[in-house]
């Protein structure tokens, strides 16, 4: 199989029950049995290299993938039976160059998509509903992540190392994090509500700026920072 694409924020995961791990080689979605470690099938209608993907957490919706691409297209699809489901083909005008893709955590059906033009979409594909929202008015946005407790939350990085917590559902800014002072590569949230006291919810961010910050995603203030210095792995003789 052909190696995996470069400098791309998701470009590869595991299914929610771990069945299969998939990667994004070219315009390519390769899917790999993990405990057989044998090739599940292979993923192809897009035009132009991948830059991200990302599969349903909902039951009963596991098996579902969805990928972006250089072409301009939300796909989704089967991965049992490697079938194409749903397509959405952005307009050059109202679209700048994908960036990320994950779907939300408490609308099954819904799916959302960042461009490097600062654009949040969400798109309803049962629905075709598409909604498109400019969390700043300036900034390329690099990487997202649904908060798994707040509904309608996500955490949206930026080139500029700026970050936000934004409402997806409602298109309002809750909080902006200031504190990167380069890309932001990596966004994750806690998987425990409770950490740090009960009702918190907790966000780590990773940077060009060699930096892993910690944040408060209800009121957006900083918690913990850890710089990583050049010199930290070569070894003292």
């Amino acid at each position: 199989t052909a190696s995996c694409n470069w400098f791309c924020s998701k470009i590869s995961g595991f299914s929610q029950t771990g069945e299969i791990y998939a990667y994004g080689a070219r315009n390519t979605i390769y899917l790999l049995n993990p405990h057989t470690r044998k090739p599940a099938g292979s993923l192809i209608a897009h035009t132009k290299r991948i830059v991200a993907l990302s599969f349903s957490s909902h039951e009963g919706l596991y098996n579902l993938c969805a990928t972006v691409a250089l072409d301009k297209q939300l796909l989704i699809w089967d991965t049992y039976s490697l079938k194409l489901l749903h397509r959405h083909q952005f307009k050059n005008n109202n679209c700048g160059e994908l960036t990320c893709v994950g779907w939300s955590p408490h609308v099954p059906n819904l799916l959302l998509a960042t461009d490097k033009d600062g654009r949040l979409h969400t798109w309803n594909y049962l629905t075709d509903d598409m909604k498109q929202w400019y969390p700043l008015q300036q900034g390329k946005i690099m990487v997202f992540e649904c908060s798994p407790f707040q509904r309608g939350t996500c955490a949206i990085g930026y080139v500029s190392g700026n970050i936000v917590i934004f409402d997806y559902l409602e298109g309002n800014l809750l909080h902006r994090l200031v504190g990167h002072l380069e890309e932001i590569h990596s966004l994750t949230w806690s998987p425990l509500q409770a950490t740090g006291g009960e009702g918190k919810s907790w966000l780590a961010s990773a940077s060009k700026d060699k930096s892993l910050r910690l944040w408060d995603g209800l009121t957006g203030l900083p918690i913990r920072e850890l710089s990583v210095q050049k010199n930290m792995a070569k070894n003292k003789k």
